[in-house]
């Protein structure tokens, strides 16, 4: 594992980690925004966070935030007692293309074409840094790739009445991991309103290496009141997932 670290290290790996959205599906059930929501009295966005820094495979970490939370983030940073020496404040769009742009543009200029671009959404509060590691071995042996996981239940397409052999289909999920050079190209071409990024890499021409990465379902996004209840659930009786 050491010699591992050691390789990700060598690596100029940077994190995007979106917390801009106003969780508008949740917000019915809840007073705030679900990235601020405390368990364990820590910020749904902290868990995410803490994780890639304890994995110390990283360069730097872009926090794309809302420019109104601006104070109540770096407050929970603060209390936290989290170093943001390494931490950059990016302000994000009304949507999550025009936020993950704003970051691509700021490491236009500071970063290299082959550097790595992590982009994770905070409401996917749980990520071990064995996934991280796996994730910077897939990125290190390709030109962009995403987590996903294995849909389990059963498909049914409601328009046809018809079922879709489940073996080759997942559940698409983050972090995705691109070259610098591969994701602002995503951006150049297919400024839309994708819900994720590799859709986007996807449809690029070249000669790319691509892959998706089977990671635990633990990794869920929250999204509803359910999963937030599911998500509070598994930290308070997981010591391993709590900070």
């Amino acid at each position: 594992m050491l010699k591992f670290i050691d390789t990700c290290m060598k690596k100029d790996n940077y994190l995007v980690l979106l917390l801009a959205g106003d969780g508008n599906r949740l917000r019915k059930d809840i007073d705030e925004k679900k990235q601020f929501h405390l368990i364990l009295n820590k910020p749904l966005f902290l868990y995410p966070l803490i994780s890639f820094i304890k994995s110390n495979a990283f360069k730097k970490y872009l926090l794309v935030i809302s420019k109104s939370d601006e104070e109540l983030v770096k407050k929970n940073l603060q209390d936290n007692r989290i170093d943001t020496k390494d931490i950059i404040f990016i302000y994000g769009g009304k949507t999550r293309n025009e936020s993950v742009k704003n970051a691509i543009s700021y490491l236009t200029d500071k970063a290299n074409d082959d550097d790595k671009i992590f982009i994770h959404d905070s409401a996917r509060a749980i990520i071990s840094i064995k996934t991280i590691y796996k994730l910077v071995d897939a990125i290190n042996k390709n030109d962009f790739i995403t987590s996903a996981f294995p849909i389990y239940d059963s498909i049914i397409l409601k328009d046809k009445l018809e079922y879709i052999n489940r073996d080759n289909c997942y559940r698409v999920s983050t972090p995705q991991a691109f070259s610098l050079d591969v994701i602002k190209k995503c951006y150049e071409k297919y400024d839309d309103k994708a819900t994720d990024d590799y859709s986007k890499a996807i449809k690029l021409e070249g000669n790319y290496k691509t892959d998706i990465v089977n990671i635990p379902s633990i990794s869920f996004k929250v999204t509803t009141i359910d999963d937030l209840i599911m998500l509070e659930s598994i930290i308070k009786n997981n010591k391993e997932y709590q900070i």
